[in-house]
């Protein structure tokens, strides 16, 4: 439905608003608009804490968006489930696993560590000091992330 929203679009944009084929585009563009609002209402998307006990299908989801933010800062000892670290998925209900899983496909996964202060460098956001202890009173977000379609 984006793919075609898309094509719709460059389409438009081609034609331009002002010939008869531009405006039935633009008119059908505005009706997926309203559709795809309606399908991606924040009241219909599902929220999940991220952790060991997830499908493996979104701990390799989270796992490829914190890589993609850190490259060489995760390294071998590092794990998004340490006390500080809170992983969450945003998927939508009705998006099942391409791999016929049945819990949803996430559509975006955030990362955060809860800090005792503001971090000056995305490594103090990532690994805070021992003291820290997962024990912090402020969120930082460190790594949204879209998550790609495995046929993609």
């Amino acid at each position: 439905a984006l793919n075609l929203r898309g094509s719709l679009l460059a389409a438009y944009r081609a034609w331009g608003n002002h010939s008869a084929a531009g405006f039935a585009l633009g008119r059908l563009d505005r009706r997926m608009h309203d559709v795809l609002g309606l399908w991606f209402n924040p009241g219909l998307l599902q929220v999940d804490l991220v952790d060991s006990h997830s499908p493996a299908e979104v701990q390799d989801a989270a796992t490829g968006v914190a890589e993609a933010v850190l490259q060489d800062l995760l390294g071998p000892g590092m794990s998004l489930f340490a006390k500080h670290h809170r992983c969450f998925s945003i998927s939508h209900p009705h998006m099942t696993s391409s791999f016929g899983s049945a819990s949803p496909r996430p559509l975006l996964v955030a990362h955060a560590s809860l800090l005792e202060e503001l971090p000056r460098s995305l490594r103090e956001a990532v690994q805070p000091s021992a003291s820290a202890n997962g024990g912090g009173r402020l969120g930082c977000v460190w790594a949204l992330g879209v998550v790609e379609s495995a046929s993609a």
